[in-house]
């Protein structure tokens, strides 16, 4: 039996040789333990005001700051959850998040002294239920207990989110994100951002991926272990983030990007919010965590993936997705590739998830770009929460070997798809246009940022349910002048004219400094002022003049003109010249009279 809960509503799911014939609820489903366990595990979240903690296998309530001892009403609630607990023989219980109490209660009070309204991640507990226990029953007494927030299912790991290939189109070029390679632009390449990856394994030792090399670039979740034994998956998104930038393999979006890893599945079982939460304590404001992850929703997870949704459906990831963008992180994670409306109410709650407030998340949803204008992937999730969108198939990187292989260590692929490649786009994008933002001086917040991404991306034709496709390069021209040169369209030869680019604007207010090149050589430098006048050629045909203008960080922008240098027009043909002075009249002499008789012979001598 498959078990879920939805609020106070428990559901239970047939399962008959591995196929789920029955799932309707709201929430996530209640999972087995790790291999060989007989315990099913819930998460439970305690009212982070009654600050009950875990000592030893005891729940206890202890004083607030200033405080000698804990109030009477906390420690009679959290009395009343170990009553419960020491009744049901066999739970056993355990802290949800690995990191120190000091450590999420700083985490914690920092952001709400900044106004943020986030959980205290030392709120949530994992409790271990028996087989032979009533978990329903134990369950809904929990609910009961004032104090208690909710309880839910822990899910098991979701198959990964990869689910069809085709052949290989150029996804990072103009019909898809448009990202400049190489780079362009100062910072463009990644270098002021750390990116995290949630994954289950990765391929550190492959050949393009040097950024993803050594033992201090894994931050460990427990003792990692993969529940697919399949490094392909992981590799694969390396790849589309930080390939390195050679000349062999495949170049990622944000080569230059620090790269650290987290697994979300240990040998004690499956924590992704905990694997999001040592993330956030590893990377600052500015920084990515990519969650390549999904998990069953209510209508499961399967190995087809149908019914898949984002992992922020799960609500101690939510709560750790909120803890990170409140702290300034850019958290991005897949839509899943569960061919879900999440706009559906009945069965999400509304906004998805379950009409929690925006946890602050780039939520992205996969497309096609294989062959001309894009459209949204059957699979991919959809609706309002979906933020943006990438491309879905024909994505070449490394891993898998269909497309190249010449050993374990350099294999590449260029059918990488489903909301895994889609999402691994956006992250790297994300990382590109805020590393590009430090550069400047800037440090974007994720929703000035997830904004940023959608006002510059285009939108699939009518397709609006999942975001628009990002673009790369529109967005960084927010960060680079752009160039203005007013020029006249043609010249007569030797005449002074001006170049005017006195109109250049920066977007972040800089100034800017201008260089010119004159004579169409392209060498820049022979002026240096916003306006210049100069003499045209001596003899007719097309001066091309550019000005490159630049911002204190190094971002630049050309502007160039052609210019038609005409002749002089040609001058009229001279007159002969005329005599001023008056002549003497000829006058002809006086004709005798006429007569009508005709001529004769001349008179002889």
């Amino acid at each position: 039996m498959a078990v879920f809960f939805a609020g106070a509503l428990l559901v239970v799911a047939a399962t008959v040789g591995g196929t789920r014939t029955a799932a309707v609820a709201q929430g996530p489903e209640i999972a087995q333990g790790p291999v060989g366990s007989e315990s099913r595990r819930l998460y439970v979240k305690l009212r982070d005001a009654d600050r009950i903690r875990l000592r030893g296998s005891v729940l206890q309530s202890i004083p607030a700051e200033g405080a000698v001892i804990a109030s009477e009403a906390s420690d009679r609630r959290s009395h009343l959850v170990q009553l419960l607990v020491d009744g049901t023989k066999g739970v056993r219980i355990r802290r949800l998040f690995s990191r120190s109490e000091a450590s999420l209660d700083d985490e914690h009070n920092r952001l709400v002294d900044h106004g943020s309204d986030v959980a205290n991640l030392n709120s949530f507990v994992e409790m271990d239920v028996p087989v032979d226990q009533d978990i329903e029953r134990f369950a809904s007494a929990l609910r009961r207990i004032p104090g208690v927030d909710e309880v839910g299912g822990i899910p098991s790991p979701a198959p990964l989110p990869s689910p069809d290939f085709t052949s290989y189109l150029g996804y990072r070029f103009a019909s898809g994100v448009d990202a400049p390679l190489p780079a362009v632009v100062p910072g463009s390449s990644g270098s002021n951002v750390t990116i995290a990856d949630v994954e289950y394994s990765w391929n550190q030792n492959h050949e393009d991926l040097a950024a993803a090399s050594g033992v201090d670039v894994l931050l460990a979740n427990g003792t990692p272990v993969d529940p697919f034994n399949d490094t392909n998956h992981g590799t694969a998104v390396l790849g589309v983030l930080a390939g390195t930038a050679d000349q062999q393999g495949v170049t990622g979006l944000a080569p230059q990007a620090r790269i650290r890893l987290v697994n979300a599945n240990t040998s004690a079982g499956y924590y992704p919010a905990d694997a999001v939460s040592i993330a956030h304590s590893a990377l600052g404001p500015g920084d990515v965590i990519l969650i390549e992850q999904q998990v069953a929703g209510p209508s499961g997870c399967g190995s087809s993936q149908f019914g898949c949704v984002p992992v922020e459906w799960f609500l101690p990831v939510y709560e750790a997705i909120r803890a990170a963008t409140a702290d300034g992180i850019i958290v991005v994670e897949a839509a899943a590739n569960g061919s879900q409306n999440l706009d559906d109410r009945a069965v999400y709650g509304y906004p998805f998830p379950a009409g929690r407030a925006d946890s602050g998340a780039i939520v992205v949803g996969a497309s096609s770009h294989c062959f001309g204008p894009g459209s949204r992937m059957s699979y991919s999730d959809y609706g309002l929460r979906v933020d943006m969108n990438a491309a879905g198939q024909c994505v070449a990187t490394t891993g898998y070997g269909d497309l190249y292989n010449s050993g374990s260590n350099a294999q590449y692929t260029s059918q990488f798809s489903g909301t895994s490649s889609a999402s691994s786009i956006v992250a790297g994008a994300a990382a590109v246009v805020s590393s590009v933002a430090k550069q400047q001086g800037v440090t974007l917040s994720p929703n000035a940022l997830r904004q940023l991404l959608k006002e510059t991306g285009t939108t699939l034709s009518a397709e609006t349910s999942i975001g628009p496709l990002v673009k790369v390069r529109a967005a960084l021209y927010r960060f680079v002048p752009t160039a203005r040169l007013v020029a006249p369209p043609s010249v007569r030869i030797r005449r002074t004219f001006t170049l005017d680019a006195s109109a250049t604007v920066d977007p972040q207010g800089s100034p800017v400094t201008f260089s010119w090149d004159l004579n169409g050589d392209d060498i820049f430098g022979d002026a240096t002022t916003p306006v210049v006048s100069l003499a045209a050629p001596s003899s007719p045909g097309n001066l091309t003049v550019s000005v490159r203008v630049s911002d204190p960080f190094g971002a630049t922008d050309e502007a160039t003109a052609v210019i038609e240098i005409v002749p002089e027009p040609r001058a009229a043909a001279p007159s002969a010249p005329v005599d001023s002075t008056v002549p003497e009249r000829i006058v002809a002499p006086t004709a005798g009279p006429a007569t009508t008789l005709p001529r004769g012979p001349a008179p002889s001598a």
